[in-house]
């Protein structure tokens, strides 16, 4: 999401990862699963189009793991994409430019406790 983004932002991407029955979405959540982490469990810190047919996104886990992932779906329709980019970035998101973002979505992982 471009500018700024709040906590009602963040609850808006979360709940298109958890719910929403676009295709881009329903993929983006089997491939989560694959990666044994359950949508309803994750919080979607950020996520964007960043090339043609390729989202790039992070997602939080309950156990404060941090994720970035970039999706694409090039040649093929969307609920077929798969992930190209998959990376733990749990031990260095403090240095990246989502910082802020990410520690927005922590604090919303204590409220939901």
């Amino acid at each position: 999401m471009a500018g700024t983004v709040n906590e009602e932002d963040l609850k808006t991407l979360t709940q298109l990862l958890r719910e929403s029955d676009e295709p881009l979405w329903r993929r983006i959540r089997e491939l989560h699963l694959k990666k044994n982490l359950k949508p309803e469990e994750l919080i979607l810190v950020d996520c964007f189009p960043d090339d043609d047919e390729f989202e790039f996104g992070i997602v939080l886990t309950k156990e404060k793991e941090v994720f970035q992932f970039g999706f694409s779906y090039s040649d093929r329709p969307v609920g077929e994409g798969e992930f190209l980019e998959w990376k733990n970035i749990t031990n260095t998101w403090q240095a990246s430019p989502y910082r802020k973002l990410i520690e927005l979505s922590m604090k919303m992982l204590k409220t939901d406790d």
